[in-house]
């Protein structure tokens, strides 16, 4: 609420009220100012009963700003230092890049400096309106099959203009990998391999979150013809060998936030990056779209043609 408004309620609360209802303030101030209201309500409707009638309000006016200055002081240093504590910054004092910032829903073309302190982070998630933002962005990324290195900074600057991603279950592990792997700003292949793994989940957490009645409907085919499977734990990646390109196999996955989904996809190719970790790239037919799996990860994969369990 701004200060002139602040006042107002002060001084004026019976119009001024109006304006506190009508912007988009939070409940506990509308409650405070409708409270205040009826104090004053009640001093004034007593001050026109008495003898001396309104001649002492304008005394009660003064002290009442007076106190109010005085609680409002006092209010924002306990806010600034608390601020400077969490290392945020007041939305009061944040400069005219930065509040733009915050407008721009998709702001790729925007970049974030390198040493530029990030905002403080409190425990939220994002909005649905920018999911679907990082969603798109994430699709563009893996239009192309690979994820490059400007790419990845796009990402970054993406996840750091929205901090609350760090908490956001869908984006966490997303935003902690985007920063560990371009600290020395190289993005090695099997950086770029766990990225696009992460990537994939990312689209398919949000596909299934959006995913029209049909979608839902052949999920739940493919997770009836899944129980006609015999499943298995995970214990290595020696099945690996056993796969072959083009072949449509049955999976069941389990992504990075333990989440566990089945699907039918179309294998295209295996890689493997320094760690010995196996990546394996498919056309997912539940998403209609390339996904990017981890094999350790894959809890149970098997033959559509032959029925036979690889793993």
């Amino acid at each position: 609420m701004k200060l002139g408004l602040k006042i107002g309620v002060v001084l004026l609360p019976i119009p001024s009220l109006y304006w506190v209802y009508k912007q988009s303030n939070p409940l506990w101030i509308k409650i405070i100012s409708s409270l205040w209201t009826i104090f004053v309500s009640i001093v004034q409707l007593g001050s026109f009963l008495s003898d001396d009638g309104f001649s002492g309000y304008p005394s009660f006016a003064i002290v009442t700003l007076i106190c109010f200055f005085t609680l409002h002081g006092i209010y924002s240093g306990i806010r600034s230092l608390v601020n400077k504590k969490k290392g945020g910054i007041p939305s009061s004092s944040k400069s005219p890049i930065i509040q733009e910032i915050s407008k721009n829903t998709f702001g790729i073309s925007k970049p974030i400096e390198e040493n530029e302190p990030e905002l403080a982070i409190g425990n939220e998630t994002l909005t649905p309106r920018r999911a679907r933002a990082l969603y798109t962005l994430a699709l563009k990324i893996l239009a192309d099959d690979e994820v490059d290195l400007e790419e990845s900074k796009k990402l970054r600057s993406w996840l750091l203009r929205y901090p609350e991603s760090q908490d956001d279950n869908r984006t966490q592990l997303l935003y902690t990998t985007v920063k560990e792997v371009l600290k020395d700003k190289v993005l090695e292949k099997e950086e770029a391999l766990e990225l696009f793994a992460l990537l994939s989940e990312y689209c398919d957490q949000h596909e299934k979150s959006e995913a029209t009645e049909e979608a839902k409907k052949l999920e739940k085919q493919l997770k009836k013809k899944a129980s006609t499977f015999k499943r298995s734990s995970p214990n290595s990646t020696s099945f690996i060998d056993q796969l072959e390109f083009g072949h449509e196999y049955f999976m069941s996955y389990q992504d990075a936030n333990g989440n566990a989904s089945d699907r039918n996809i179309v294998l295209h190719s295996v890689n493997i990056n320094a760690q010995q970790q196996y990546y394996i790239k498919a056309h997912c037919l539940l998403r209609n779209s390339i996904r990017t799996f981890r094999a350790d990860r894959i809890v149970n994969i098997c033959n559509v043609d032959t029925g036979e369990v690889v793993l």
